[in-house]
């Protein structure tokens, strides 16, 4: 990664399944939009689940059970 590759602004949005008790069960789907330069385009969405996604899954590991649709830079 060089410097500008991966820019200071970011989207996310976390989507989570409830149980019937009203309290979170799983997370059913992430979006993360990382802005970054256009040579990055294919190595973004690595980076991204690395350096990102899975550090922050890990605390909170009691809601990661099922598949969970990711969505990287989805436009």
């Amino acid at each position: 990664i060089e410097e500008g590759d991966i820019r200071p602004d970011a989207k996310s949005q976390v989507s989570v399944e409830y149980d019937d008790n009203g309290r979170p069960s799983r997370i059913q789907t992430i979006v993360l939009s990382q802005q970054h330069s256009a040579r990055y385009e294919k190595k973004v969405h690595e980076v991204v689940h690395e350096h990102i996604i899975k550090p922050v899954l890990a605390q909170y590991s009691q809601y990661v059970n099922g598949e969970i649709q990711y969505h990287v830079n989805p436009t």
